[in-house]
């Protein structure tokens, strides 16, 4: 089983002040209790920048098979509309960090 990490949102007002970082460490803290991987489905929009930055800086990678569009991941040529729709997965080994130093 693999935890996805499907929406987290942080309103414009509480950006840039750690709230993001805190609730990603929450739930990685909760997850890997329980699981070895996490995924997380972010946005490609400008919207998402922010959001983009903080999952890779986390250690999320993206998983390679390139862009998704209502779960289904596009194929060469296809048309999508750059919506909440249009995102890339992400994801995350858990269990091969050391958890003793894990989120202070």
């Amino acid at each position: 089983i693999i935890v996805h990490i499907e929406d987290m949102y942080v309103l414009p007002l509480f950006r840039k002040c750690g709230v993001g970082q805190s609730l990603l460490n929450y739930a990685e803290r909760e997850i890997v209790r329980r699981y070895d991987k996490v995924n997380a489905s972010i946005g490609v929009g400008a919207a998402y920048g922010e959001a983009q930055r903080l999952f890779i800086k986390n250690g999320y990678m993206p998983d390679g098979m390139g862009a998704r569009f209502n779960g289904r991941i596009l194929q060469e040529g296809a048309n999508a509309t750059n919506s909440r729709s249009l995102c890339l997965k992400f994801s995350k080994e858990l269990k091969t960090l050391d958890n003793s130093k894990m989120y202070h």
